[in-house]
């Protein structure tokens, strides 16, 4: 390992700063809006790993996210059984990454992260998924002179498929039937192709929108005349005085009761941010190692006024793994969750009673008919429509 490496990844290890990050990530893909955000992971030599922002060694995380799914599935929660499949096409993913960073395969790879097929009729948010804008993860990963990769993380909303088949087409690919996270893209490019990479292919896939359903798009997302589009990681890194607080609570173990608060607070100055009503103090933005000093009496109450709002209106937040319902919460994930990889679900909280098991209904299909698709039924497979006839929570 390298003595800029290394001082890196002292760096990084800073408990404050991994807060700062994963808040950060959490924060940017929960608002809703488009996100861009890079990532610089640090090639190692010595073992041959690829170090995450805040020390972390890439492998273990991809391998704990195995464990993780494997976990779901025997603690019975199979509609979430898909995730195992995913994680393991990441963790091949990653060993692309490697391959890369050693020179042994080309010094660029797109993925395409589309939407889990099993919810794409699934009307409600779950594990993080979002029903309604139903993201896709576009990855562009480059090699950098020094060996370390470099990677945007982009969303795409609505997963549209003849729009993302358009990014294989115009890197000179062609997309298969099924899940495209596997069918990744490897490129040797030179330095001026890699630099407005990630934009064409958002284009690409705009172009496709807007000629389907007519309007303008970006990053998947109908433009509102008067409104901008803004990025939300950039927006969210903007907000030094909530990011510091969040930061503050995390230290001591108070932000999880808060956390629903928070992404109210940061969502109605987002809204206002793009009807041009609000304007951060960009001389503010957060950097790590900054002090925290912020004055958080006016800040805890203007949250607390946002949340009692938030919660009235009935709003849901979702992203990174969590899907926030009024004081529904769960922990935080890293970078690596912003950029689309890993779980969407955290198994170790209780499980409620959703409508997520894709089988047979065990009342109107009983027994189903030739052709005949399955339905989303709760725990004792009955649809909704069953579910409520027989009384239940549908």
């Amino acid at each position: 390992m390298s003595n800029d490496t290394a001082e890196i990844m002292l760096t990084r290890a800073n408990p404050e700063i991994k807060h700062q990050e994963d808040f950060i990530s959490w924060a940017a893909e929960a608002l809703d809006g488009q996100m861009r955000n890079p990532t610089e992971f640090y090639f190692d030599q010595g073992p041959e790993e690829l170090i995450a922002n805040d020390g972390s060694t890439m492998g273990v995380i991809f391998e704990n996210s195995i464990k993780d799914a494997e976990q779901m599935i025997i603690n019975g929660s199979p509609q979430m059984s898909f995730e195992l499949r995913r994680r393991l096409i990441e963790m091949e993913e990653y060993e692309d990454m490697l391959d890369i960073a050693q020179y042994k395969k080309p010094n660029t790879m797109v993925v395409v992260s589309d939407y889990p097929a099993e919810l794409m009729d699934y009307p409600d948010d779950l594990g993080g998924y979002n029903s309604t804008r139903k993201q896709t993860l576009l990855r562009v990963i480059t090699r950098q002179p020094n060996g370390n990769l470099h990677m945007y993380s982009q969303t795409l909303d609505q997963s549209d498929r003849d729009g993302l088949e358009s990014i294989y087409r115009i890197n000179g690919f062609v997309a298969k039937e099924g899940e495209l996270l596997g069918q990744r893209m490897h490129m040797e490019l030179d330095d001026s192709e890699r630099v407005g990479l990630i934009e064409k292919l958002v284009r690409s896939y705009d172009l496709v929108m807007q000629q389907k359903f007519g309007g303008e798009y970006y990053a998947g997302r109908k433009l509102v005349v008067g409104e901008q589009d803004l990025n939300t990681a950039q927006f969210v890194r903007e907000q030094a005085d909530i990011v510091r607080l969040a930061v503050q609570e995390m230290m001591r173990g108070e932000f999880e009761p808060n956390r629903y608060n928070t992404m109210a607070l940061l969502a109605n100055r987002y809204d206002k941010a793009k009807r041009g009503e609000y304007v951060p103090i960009v001389s503010d933005i957060v950097e790590p190692g900054q002090p925290m000093l912020v004055d958080t009496l006016l800040l805890i109450e203007e949250r607390e006024i946002y949340g009692r709002q938030a919660k009235l209106e009935k709003k849901t937040f979702s992203g990174c793994g969590i899907t926030l319902q009024n004081d529904d919460v769960n922990s935080a994930e890293s970078e690596l969750a912003e950029a689309g990889y890993g779980n969407k679900a955290d198994d170790d909280k209780e499980e409620k009673y959703t409508f997520s098991k894709f089988t047979y209904c065990v009342g109107c299909q009983k027994p189903p008919k030739d052709g005949e698709s399955k339905k989303y039924c709760g725990p004792c497979d009955l649809c909704r429509d069953c579910d409520r006839k027989a009384g239940g929570k549908g």
